[in-house]
């Protein structure tokens, strides 16, 4: 089945004024998950995290920022789909449970 990623936690770090007024955008701490359905419907799961600094104009209110632009090219120039792909692929490599049932053979 075809790897699935998604965005799990979008968190800005911001400061404001005493007010709450003039909201700057500090850092997006943010992670993302990869999720593969492996043979006899196991999932398998990777994450990846992070953190997307600004400064200087680039400290907006977190709302004016571009995050489909910003996180995805975070993401890739971490090679994080690829980074999490490997580990989904080594996870299946791992010995794991049977989903199936065996009948156990009486006791000789």
């Amino acid at each position: 089945m075809a790897i699935e990623y998604e965005f799990t936690r979008v968190n800005p770090l911001c400061t404001c004024e005493a007010d709450g007024s003039d909201t700057k955008t500090h850092k997006i701490e943010v992670s993302m998950r990869a999720t593969e359905t492996g043979a006899g419907g196991k999932v398998f799961e990777a994450y990846a995290n992070g953190e997307v600094s600004f400064s200087g104009e680039g400290c907006i209110d977190p709302e004016a920022i571009d995050l489909g632009t910003v996180l995805n090219d975070y993401a890739t120039a971490n090679d994080w789909k690829a980074n999490l792909a490997a580990s989904l692929a080594s996870q299946q490599e791992v010995p794991h449970e049977w989903t199936g049932h065996l009948e156990a053979p009486s006791v000789t």
